[in-house]
C-alpha cells in the first residue's frame, strides 16, 4: 500500500519458505489494473473502448489473476524476481545447449523471444 509520504509499504511479510523469496525484502503495492492497458495512449474514446475490449478478450483477466497470485505469494527482489514471475505464468525458458555454444564471447548479440501473453511486455 502507498503510505501518506508516498512510499510503498510492504503488504506481505517476508516468508523464507517461499522459494526465491528474499527474507525481509519489501513487497510492493498491488498492481492497479487500470494501468495495465494500452488504451490510455489514444485520444479517441472510441479507440480507447475498442482497445480495452480487445485487451479483455485476449487474456487481460487471466494476466491480472496471475499478477494477484504473484502478489499473494510474495514478490522476490533481484534476479529471483524473473524466475518467480515466469513460474507463476507457466512460462518455461528453453535454450538448447547447442544454441548457447553459438553465443559469441565478445561482440553484439541479437536475442529473439516469444511469450504467451501479449500484455507481459
Amino acid at each position: 500500500m502507498i503510505g501518506h509520504s508516498g512510499t510503498v509499504a510492504p503488504i506481505l511479510p517476508a516468508d523464507p519458505r517461499i522459494p526465491g523469496r528474499v527474507p525481509d525484502a519489501p513487497v510492493r503495492a498491488r498492481y492497479d489494473k487500470r494501468r495495465l492497458s494500452y488504451a490510455t495512449t489514444f485520444d479517441s474514446p472510441v479507440r480507447r473502448g475498442a482497445i480495452r475490449s480487445l485487451e479483455w478478450l485476449t487474456g487481460k483477466a487471466t494476466l491480472l489473476r496471475l499478477i494477484r497470485r504473484f502478489e499473494r505469494e510474495g514478490v522476490p527482489e533481484g534476479q529471483a524476481f524473473w524466475g518467480r514471475a515466469l513460474g507463476i505464468m507457466g512460462i518455461a525458458v528453453e535454450t538448447p545447449e547447442a544454441q548457447i555454444r553459438r553465443i559469441p564471447r565478445e561482440g553484439p548479440v541479437v536475442l529473439v523471444a516469444n511469450h504467451p501473453h501479449g500484455l507481459v511486455d
